[in-house]
C-alpha cells in the first residue's frame, strides 16, 4: 500500500523530508495524461490504505494514512512527497525500486489535481510558437531502439529540436495497441525520445511489427501520426480468430446456429403477424355478414 502522509506520526516523531527535497520540482506536466496514469497507479498501489481521495475513509491503522486531498498533504512541496514516496518509513514502503520515477511523479500529478490553488508550471524547453508546426521523424539503431525526434521551424532554423513534447510509441496488436513508451515520456533537450524494443515480442510470420508514434497531447502538440514497419518481432504464425465462425466474429462469419436461430425467430415473428392479420380479416368479414 502506498502511503504519502503529510505529517505522519511515527514513533511520536513528525516525518519531515530533508530541506533539499523541497527544492525538487515535478518534471512531469500535470495534464490529463499524467493524471490518468497517476489515477491508475493510485487504484492499485494506494487506495487500499488511503481510501477514496477526498472522502477521508483511509484504512484504520496506526498511524492512520491521511487523505491525499487533505490540506496537510497538499501543503507539501512535490519534492517532499516524492522523497517520502521513494524512501518510505515504517508502514510506508519504499517505492523507488517498485515504481519508476515517471510513475512516482505521475502519482504526484494526480494528487495535485485535487489542489484548487495549484498552478502547473510551463514545460521548460518548448518553444510555444512552434507547437503547431511540429515535425516528427522516426529512426532506429542497431540496438533495436526506436528513436523519435520532434523538430520545428523556429526563427532561422528549419529543424530546431523541441523538448518536452509527450510522445506515445505503440506496437499494433490484434485487438488494439501495446504501449512501448512510458506514460508521459517526453522528448529531451535534443528533441529526442528513445525507447528500447522489447525482446521476444511476437511479430507476424516473418517477424514484422507495426510501430505507431503519435502525440500524447494532440490538442496542444499537433503531430501527424506515423507508422513504421519493422522486422524486429519474433516470427509467429497467428491463428486468425476472426476468420472462423465464432461469437466475436464478423457478421459474415457468424456461427451457423446463431444464423438459424435468428432466421427462426424472425420467421416465427412474421408468421405470427400474418396469422393475427388473417384472423382480423376473418373477423371483419364475419361482421359484415
Amino acid at each position: 500500500m502506498l502511503l504519502l502522509p503529510a505529517f505522519v506520526q511515527a514513533q511520536n516523531q513528525t516525518w519531515k523530508a530533508p530541506a533539499e527535497a523541497k527544492q525538487v520540482t515535478n518534471p512531469v506536466t500535470v495534464n490529463d495524461v499524467s493524471k490518468d496514469a497517476g489515477l491508475s497507479l493510485y487504484q492499485i498501489r494506494c487506495k487500499s490504505c488511503h481510501g477514496d481521495v477526498g472522502q477521508n475513509n483511509p484504512l484504520k491503522m496506526v498511524p492512520q494514512p491521511p487523505d491525499l486531498a487533505s490540506a496537510n498533504v497538499l501543503a507539501q512541496a512535490d519534492g517532499e512527497l516524492f522523497y517520502k514516496m521513494s524512501e518510505g518509513r515504517g508502514a510506508m514502503a519504499s517505492y523507488k525500486t517498485i515504481l519508476s520515477e515517471v510513475e512516482r511523479w505521475n502519482l504526484i500529478a494526480y494528487i495535485r489535481s485535487f489542489d484548487p490553488n495549484f498552478v502547473p508550471t510551463e514545460v521548460v524547453g518548448v518553444d510555444n510558437s512552434a507547437v503547431k508546426n511540429l515535425q516528427l521523424n522516426i529512426s532506429t539503431d542497431d540496438k533495436k531502439n526506436i528513436i523519435v525526434k520532434v523538430t520545428a521551424a523556429v526563427d532561422t532554423s528549419e529543424n530546431a529540436p523541441i523538448a518536452g513534447v509527450p510522445i506515445g510509441i505503440y506496437v499494433k496488436r490484434t485487438f488494439g495497441l501495446l504501449r512501448l513508451s512510458e506514460q508521459n515520456q517526453k522528448t529531451n533537450s535534443a528533441g529526442i525520445l528513445k525507447v528500447a524494443f522489447p525482446a521476444d515480442l511476437p511479430g507476424d510470420s516473418a517477424g514484422y511489427v507495426d510501430i505507431i508514434v503519435r502525440s500524447d497531447e494532440p490538442k496542444k502538440y499537433v503531430l501527424e501520426e506515423k507508422t513504421e514497419r519493422l522486422q524486429w518481432g519474433t516470427p509467429h504464425q497467428y491463428h486468425d480468430l476472426l476468420a472462423e465462425r465464432v461469437m466475436w466474429g464478423t457478421r459474415a462469419n457468424a456461427p451457423l446456429w446463431i444464423i438459424f436461430l435468428y432466421l427462426g425467430i424472425t420467421g416465427g415473428a412474421w408468421l405470427t403477424i400474418f396469422y393475427v392479420v388473417s384472423l382480423l380479416l376473418k373477423i371483419i368479414k364475419a361482421g359484415k355478414k
